[in-house]
């Protein structure tokens, strides 16, 4: 088949130094290409002033121009590596970055509120959006005192997701693209979704199942953004209630409530427990005879983020 004129399948994971989101989305990719499809890869050189990179390396905001060329150029480097590994090509962001756009993003900077959940760029609340990859670097959970260091980087995430979006905007009038995927719900990525959604171009957000903390050994699929497929989920929860479950499940479910209170995963952020279970109705004076019902509390920053 020739694939040069087929619309494109286009994958925006510019995190590439992120090497599980990529080497997920490149056995999608290559899955899709064994069937004939068009697929292309975004290949960034060092666009963002923010990206999910640099929170993975726990950056600083302010970081030397030798800094992050450095980060930026290992990035390029496992992108090429991967791309290449699994026979995917790719098109890089410069190519479809115009001089405008490089204009608009400077000077956002100055010209941001005073509360940046009040920042929009094209009528999308840029500053809300961009809020929640905030509370998932620093845990931050008082949004009212941001102090000068998170709001400059409050305002990097911004400036990239609002960068991501005009560059999908002319990839999407450049190129014959039928659908854009991407890994997980981050503000550059939500920049995409939302340009290429703005031109009737469906996406597809995919991420590795929460099961386990992240299991890697399924991925999820969902034509929205994963908080509101979530959300949709819960919904249906009083369909799903009466509904037995197999003891397979069962098994897997309490697999990771245990590896959560052993807070092992990357994705807890309580103390591991260390009471011992032995004769523990007895310790915390419970009677044996009565049912005992337990309620899990979510912490705070989990809480507040949620309600953003």
């Amino acid at each position: 088949m020739d694939q040069g004129n087929e619309r494109l399948i286009l994958f925006f994971t510019p995190e590439a130094s992120v090497i599980p989101h990529l080497a997920a989305q490149c056995v999608l990719g290559r899955t899709l290409m064994e069937q004939g499809h068009n697929v292309r890869f975004v290949f960034c050189p060092g666009l963002f002033s923010r990206c999910p990179v640099m929170d993975m390396y726990a950056l600083p905001t302010e970081m030397s121009a030798h800094e992050r060329k450095q980060v930026c150029s290992q990035c390029m480097q496992h992108s090429a590596a991967l791309l290449g590994a699994y026979g995917l090509r790719s098109i890089s962001l410069a190519d479809h970055l115009d001089h405008q756009a490089v204009l608009d993003v400077a000077t956002l900077p100055q010209n941001m509120p005073a509360d940046m959940r009040d920042f929009e760029y094209d009528g999308i609340p840029f500053g809300k959006i961009c809020l929640h990859d905030l509370v998932l670097a620093t845990k931050l959970n008082d949004h009212q005192n941001i102090s000068p260091e998170n709001r400059v980087r409050w305002i990097q995430y911004t400036c990239s997701a609002v960068l991501a979006h005009l560059i999908t905007r002319r990839l999407c009038e450049d190129l014959d693209v039928a659908t854009v995927v991407t890994y997980q719900d981050y503000g550059i990525l939500l920049g995409a979704r939302l340009a290429a959604e703005a031109r009737g171009i469906p996406v597809f957000t995919t991420h590795a199942a929460w099961h386990r903390s992240v299991d890697r050994r399924r991925v999820v699929i969902v034509p929205e953004i994963e908080f509101q497929a979530r959300q949709k989920a819960s919904l249906r929860w009083p369909e799903w209630k009466p509904l037995p479950l197999p003891p397979a499940d069962v098994t897997e479910v309490t697999d990771d409530l245990v590896r959560k209170f052993g807070a092992t995963a990357a994705h807890v952020y309580s103390p591991p427990k260390t009471f011992d279970s032995d004769d523990l109705l007895g310790k915390l004076k419970l009677s044996s005879d009565k049912k005992l019902v337990v309620a899990y509390t979510s912490s705070t920053d989990e809480y507040a983020a949620s309600k953003v």
